[in-house]
C-alpha cells in the first residue's frame, strides 16, 4: 500500500510504492570531490541480472569516431523521429506473442491496458488511488496509460468519464495538475475544482513540488560521485508534432524559450558488467522530458526502452555524441534477447515520488 504522511514543514508526501528509507545527502559538485565507485552492485546481480554473477568480465574498448559535419538537430532530431519512430503498444504485443525469448518475460509483468475495455480501466485505476482529500485525488498510473492524445482504441485517461463518477461522484470533473507521458509510470495528481487546480498549478510553475523519479539507464555516471546535479540549459524543439527538449548550443532566437532547470541524480545500484544503472532523479518541474533529456545529454545514461532520446548509429558523428543507447552483450545474454528486442522494450521510468506544500 501507497504511504501519505506528513512532516514538519507542512508538506504533504506521497509515495506509489513503499520505498526503502534513503535520504539524499550532502550534494557534492561533478567537477570534484569524486568518490570511487564499487564495482558490482547486488540489486542487479540479484534482480536483474543474475547470470553476471558469475561472469563480470568488464567491456574496456571505447570507440571513436571520426567528427561528423551534420547540423546537431538533424543529427538529434530529424534522423531519430525517422529512423525510429516508435512501435505502438500493440504491435510490441503482437511481436512479442511470437517468440518465446526474454522481451516476452519482460511484457508479462506489464498491465496489458491496452486489452482494457472502459469499464475494466475505471475498475482498474479506481484500486490504485494512492492519496485523495476533498479537494484532491492521486492514482499510480500504469505504464502505456496516456492522459490525453490515444488512439480511439487505446487507453486514455480523460476519456473514461466513469472513472469521476466512480470515485468522486459529486465533483463535476476531474482537473489535472500533473501530467506523465504515456511511458512514464506513477504518480498523477487531479484536483477536484478548478480553483484548486490552480492553486496546485501556481505552487508547481514556482517550483515547490518535488518529484523523485526511479530509472534504469544504460550506461552508468563513471568517475562523479554518487549525487550530482545536471543544469544543462534546453530549449524546447517541435516538429512534425515531435517535442524533444535538446541542449542549447550558442545563442537562442528571441522566439525560443530556455528552460533553466536542475536534475538531482543519485546512483542506486548498477552492474559494471551489464552497463547499466538505476538512478533516482530529484526535479521540482513537472516536465518529464527534461529529466530524460537530462539523463541523456548531462550523464550519458539513457533511459532504457527510450525511443525519444536516443541516436541511431552513425559512424560519422560518434565524436558528436559518443552515447551508446544499445545494451551490451552480456546485458542481451543475461535477459535472453535477441537483438532486433531493443526497440520492444518498455521504457524504465516511474515517477514514485511527490510532495507538495499543503
Amino acid at each position: 500500500m501507497s504511504e501519505i504522511e506528513d512532516d514538519i514543514f507542512g508538506l504533504k508526501k506521497l509515495d506509489s510504492l513503499p520505498l526503502p528509507n534513503s535520504h539524499f545527502n550532502k550534494q557534492q559538485n561533478i567537477n570534484r570531490n569524486t568518490t570511487k565507485i564499487k564495482e558490482n552492485g547486488n540489486l542487479f546481480d540479484e534482480h536483474f541480472f543474475p547470470e553476471l554473477i558469475k561472469n563480470s568480465k568488464e567491456e574496456n574498448k571505447q570507440q571513436i569516431g571520426q567528427e561528423g559535419e551534420e547540423d546537431f538537430f538533424t543529427e538529434h532530431f530529424e534522423r531519430q523521429t525517422s529512423g525510429y519512430e516508435e512501435l505502438s503498444t500493440k504491435d510490441v504485443f503482437e511481436l512479442i506473442n511470437q517468440q518465446n525469448t526474454g522481451i516476452r518475460e519482460l511484457w508479462s509483468h506489464v498491465d496489458p491496458v491496452w486489452k482494457f475495455s472502459d469499464e475494466e480501466l475505471v475498475e482498474f485505476m479506481t484500486q490504485r488511488i494512492v492519496y485523495e482529500t476533498d479537494e484532491v485525488i492521486a492514482f499510480d498510473k500504469p505504464f502505456q496509460v496516456a492522459y490525453s492524445g490515444a488512439p480511439k482504441d487505446q487507453a486514455q485517461l480523460d476519456r473514461i468519464l466513469q472513472l469521476r463518477k466512480r470515485v468522486a461522484p459529486n465533483v463535476n470533473r476531474l482537473h489535472l495538475v500533473n501530467s506523465l507521458d504515456k511511458p512514464c509510470s506513477g504518480i498523477i495528481i487531479f484536483a477536484k475544482n478548478s480553483k484548486k487546480q490552480q492553486e496546485l498549478r501556481t505552487l508547481l510553475d514556482q517550483q515547490h513540488f518535488y518529484f523523485r523519479f526511479r530509472c534504469l539507464c544504460k550506461n552508468f555516471p563513471a568517475q562523479v560521485p554518487d549525487k550530482t546535479r545536471v543544469s544543462i540549459p534546453l530549449i524546447k524543439v517541435i516538429k512534425n508534432g515531435n517535442v524533444k527538449f535538446c541542449p542549447l548550443l550558442g545563442r537562442a532566437s528571441s522566439d525560443d524559450h530556455i528552460f533553466h532547470l536542475n536534475t538531482d541524480c543519485k546512483l542506486i545500484d548498477f552492474n559494471k558488467g551489464a552497463q547499466v544503472s538505476l538512478i533516482d532523479a530529484f526535479t521540482r518541474t513537472g516536465l518529464i522530458n527534461v529529466v530524460r533529456s537530462h539523463l541523456y545529454y548531462g550523464l550519458d545514461c539513457p533511459l532504457i526502452g527510450d525511443q525519444k532520446y536516443i541516436r541511431p548509429n552513425n559512424p560519422k558523428n560518434q565524436a558528436l555524441n559518443p552515447i551508446k543507447t544499445a545494451l551490451n552483450k552480456q546485458a542481451m545474454e543475461a535477459l535472453n534477447l535477441r537483438k532486433n528486442d531493443s526497440r520492444k522494450l518498455p521504457m524504465f521510468m516511474h515517477l514514485g515520488k511527490s510532495i507538495y506544500p499543503k
